[in-house]
């Protein structure tokens, strides 16, 4: 009997944190009516939290309309896929040309190329990295951790000055780093305008950056005062929608590249205007079942010498070589 009640009131407390849920979702910021628009729950406990084995359980203890609920209010992108479903024109896809290894326990949050060596920054407290890493073989050749109390964010290379500039997440501190010792030379505190440090790419005149708004900041790093010269809004015109949340950033051959924190899909940017041209639809690149600890796809890397784009996600276990290609 004693047992009994602690299962039923083990139901009853789920059916209330469940129920509660789309509340808690749009109390902190998401918004049903736009797909891109998410919260701090979605980021960090998206319906694969629970688990399969787990969620089988939780949907025979509790009516199947609030698990539903669940599931719709915590993946924005469910509602991204289905409008895609209506753009193909705008929709790009990919073919794998080579896999390659990749750390799985890197929390990828910055990469680019140079030299044909791959650059790679971690992030988490206390685990936070630049490293260098052997394509081929996934071997981290050299690498430097950042102080315990730095959450590392993105990574680029500036042709202007030769140097690695980094971003960090809450502390907005940005790093101007030697790229042969990877010693932090100077340290500047993000302008007031941008909330934390999110994603980093360089035009080779401009430091390109994210903040998790739907802003991109346009920075030229030769002024000291690291001032933001302007900015672009991220905007999806036909789905008439700003586009926040706009993460890993690469510059490929005049566009900005960009992972939108959450979506398997890569945002194709005008740098002029910050008009989404395309996207780039990169389903089916994760095959590893159920994810956990937010491994979202994360990390793209362009080699302009071959012509090469990488991909690779947060502790994914491969880097991808791709080929963007029409439907």
């Amino acid at each position: 009997k004693i047992k009994m009640q602690k299962i039923l009131l083990f139901a009853l407390c789920w059916a209330v944190l469940i129920t509660a849920l789309p509340q808690i979702n749009n109390m902190w910021g998401a918004n049903p009516t736009n797909p891109y628009a998410t919260s701090w729950f979605s980021q960090y406990y998206p319906q694969q939290w629970l688990g399969s084995t787990f969620q089988n359980a939780i949907q025979q203890m509790i009516p199947q309309g609030l698990v539903q609920t669940f599931a719709k209010s915590s993946l924005p992108s469910a509602q991204f896929d289905l409008a895609l479903e209506q753009d193909k024109p705008n929709t790009l896809g990919y073919k794998v040309m080579n896999e390659y290894p990749h750390d799985r326990n890197a929390f990828t949050q910055g990469l680019f190329i140079q030299n044909n060596t791959l650059y790679e920054s971690t992030g988490l407290y206390g685990q936070s990295t630049i490293r260098k890493v052997d394509i081929p073989t996934g071997r981290v050749t050299q690498m430097s951790k950042f102080s315990d109390s730095i959450f590392s964010e993105g990574i680029t290379s500036h042709a202007n000055d030769g140097k690695i500039y980094g971003l960090s997440w809450h502390e907005r501190l940005v790093f101007r780093i030697n790229p042969t010792t990877f010693r932090v030379e100077k340290e500047f505190q993000l302008p007031n305008d941008a909330r934390e440090g999110w994603g980093i790419t360089s035009d080779g005149k401009y430091l390109i950056m994210s903040d998790s708004s739907q802003n991109l900041f346009f920075i030229d790093p030769s002024d000291e005062s690291f001032k933001i010269h302007h900015k672009i809004v991220v905007y999806d015109p036909l789905q008439k929608s700003e586009v926040p949340y706009v993460n890993e950033l690469e510059y490929i051959n005049g566009k900005i590249y960009g992972n939108v924190y959450g979506l398997d899909h890569i945002a194709i940017i005008n740098p002029e205007n910050g008009i989404i041209e395309n996207w780039i639809d990169c389903r089916g690149l994760w095959k590893g079942g159920y994810r956990v600890n937010a491994q979202v796809l994360n990390g793209i890397a362009y080699d302009s010498e071959h012509k090469k784009i990488y991909v690779t996600g947060k502790n994914w276990p491969t880097l991808y070589e791709i080929e963007v290609v029409r439907p």
